[in-house]
């Protein structure tokens, strides 16, 4: 695969990165878009047409809370990017026949998905976007998106998407979404019609039919009736007393009820860890955070991109929160012993590659060393970020390199270190009881 179009590096949904599709299983989460709906119907009004800086507190101070700066930058919105014609027809033409544009404040979106989905879509992408901008703002690293919208598609059809993905050489297969450094541009599948949605969508829908079938036989009950005729979701019949005909009205609610829960997580799920990862990457290439076409360590690509794998926030919250699955499977795997050493995560790049055994393991542990850098040594950490900005395309750097910069920047990659790194991630909120539900 050509390098420079290289898709944001996607993920696979069976090592908890969700790009791919699983083997027969989905982790959980869905689509919270009410609020972000809410928040956003003004940002989303579309058209539509056919060397390091030094600290200023101790390493270990925890830069969460609120300081003047982050206030400020929490209620500055960021300018609307400008309409460019010539690349809107560029992008309908790369799409293909039936695809439409819609703009929002910052994204061109070509699509042929139903409007209904593609509403829900506007608030991810535009969220995402303000998501960025407010981190890399709060922690001084400088975000300049170019002028003009960023570009996307949406595709309903998957031949489709994987003609689209054809064009950039990109292998489909598996995934839902990729962010292309060449082109420029995301590309994105319904994930609506993903097989693991789609099977959780049809079990509700039989899970509703049998509850409208109880209700239905015990609304039109003739008087002095003791027993009733029902039939399960599988076609069987069977006949009750009127009493157990309500008993299993409750247990047909509860069953409805836990299919949508679900449906809802995995869907919402799904849309984090495709949409609102690939959007990063590709607002964060676009703004220069990193340097298209040149070599970015894998570790601060992917575990930055990750940081914005959480549910949609108010405005006035921080911009990025815990991400609760990642860190969940950095717990098991420190639990496990199998952590990798933090050399090789920041000098191997293999790591990260399709279907290493140790993926899953690298990309949480990316996400914890950029959830920990930017909070507990954010000077140096916005300072390291700047180094990389400026790396040339097409020069390779070596290993050696890698490391040596790693270290000029946070430190030696030592016992105290790992210590305190482990320590802190450890210590974050863990709601294990809706983490081991979503993976069932």
């Amino acid at each position: 695969m050509d390098p420079a179009c290289r898709p944001a590096y996607d993920s696979h949904v069976t090592d908890s990165t969700a790009n791919r599709s699983a083997r027969g299983q989905l982790a959980a989460g869905w689509l919270a878009v009410v609020a972000a709906l809410v928040a956003l119907s003004t940002v989303c009004r579309g058209q539509e047409t056919p060397s390091p800086a030094h600290p200023t507190r101790p390493p270990d101070a925890e830069s969460d809370r609120s300081t003047p700066r982050e206030t400020t930058v929490r209620h500055h919105r960021p300018p609307d990017l400008r309409t460019d014609p010539e690349g809107e027809r560029r992008l309908i033409e790369a799409a293909g026949k039936g695809f439409r544009i819609r703009r929002t404040s910052h994204f061109a979106i070509a699509y042929d998905v139903p409007r209904s989905t593609l509403a829900r879509l506007l608030t991810r992408v535009e969220g995402t976007y303000h998501k960025v901008h407010r981190f890399c703002a709060v922690r001084d690293i400088p975000l300049s998106v170019s002028g003009t919208k960023l570009e996307v598609t949406f595709c309903d059809d998957w031949q489709t998407y994987v003609a689209r993905a054809g064009q950039c050489r990109f292998d489909a297969a598996g995934t839902y979404g990729y962010y292309c450094q060449r082109c420029g541009r995301s590309v994105f599948y319904n994930i609506e019609h993903a097989p693991g949605v789609a099977r959780l969508r049809e079990q509700a829908d039989a899970a509703k039919r049998n509850l409208e079938q109880i209700e239905d036989v015990l609304n039109h009950l003739p008087p002095q009736t003791d027993r009733v005729r029902l039939r399960r979701s599988s076609g069987e019949s069977f006949t009750v007393t009127v009493p157990q005909a309500y008993q299993e009205l409750d247990i047909a609610r509860g069953q409805l009820r836990r299919s949508e829960i679900e449906l809802n997580r995995t869907v919402e799920q799904l849309n984090q860890s495709v949409i609102q990862h690939e959007v990063a990457h590709h607002v964060l290439f676009s703004g220069g955070v990193h340097a298209r076409g040149a070599d970015n360590p894998y570790w601060l690509l992917e575990g930055l991109a990750m940081q914005f794998e959480t549910p949609p926030t108010r405005p006035r919250r921080t911009p990025t929160s815990v991400n609760v699955r990642r860190l969940d499977d950095f717990r098991q795997a420190h639990k496990e012993g199998i952590l990798l050493t933090l050399k090789h995560l920041i000098s191997n790049n293999r790591a990260f590659q399709e279907n290493a055994p140790i993926r899953r393991i690298s990309y949480a542990q990316a996400w914890s060393l950029v959830y920990y850098l930017s909070r507990k040594q954010s000077d140096q950490f916005a300072a390291y970020v700047r180094a990389l900005a400026n790396r040339r395309p097409g020069v390779s750097i070596a290993v050696e390199h890698e490391q040596r910069e790693f270290d000029r920047f946070f430190g030696p990659l030592d016992g105290s270190f790992v210590r305190r790194w482990e320590k802190q991630i450890l210590s974050l909120p863990h709601r294990t009881g809706e983490v081991r539900q979503r993976r069932r």
